[in-house]
């Protein structure tokens, strides 16, 4: 059942990258194990520069700008990077609905 949600996920992924071809910026949903749920990662060429992450809750998604950037000064417009986020944060969203359909009865 696992493989079959995870299959499910990437396929959304999928959809929603096809959206975002002509953006520079790619989007990646990973299953990072230092965290509960779902990760997404935002890369601007082969660099990934933030991850966004659910584990405090769907109302408040964190995101960690990554620091260990190849290139010092990343130049780039507002309004993709502005786009890349609000893909990425409609995908931890999908995400964080599907694992609470899916999350067994805790009684």
């Amino acid at each position: 059942m696992v493989g079959g949600l995870i299959s499910e996920k990437m396929g959304l992924l999928e959809v929603l990258l096809k959206n975002n071809m002509k953006n520079r910026f790619t989007i990646e949903l990973i299953s990072d194990l230092d965290f509960e749920g779902m990760v997404v990662e935002i890369s601007l060429g082969n660099q990934v520069i933030a991850q966004l992450n659910y584990d405090k809750g769907i109302d408040k998604i964190e995101m960690e700008l990554c620091s260990e950037l190849a290139e010092p000064n990343l130049i780039f417009p507002l309004s993709e990077f502005s786009h890349a986020l609000e893909r990425a944060k409609d995908i931890l969203i999908r995400c964080y609905n599907e694992d609470q359909i899916n999350k067994p009865d805790s009684k």
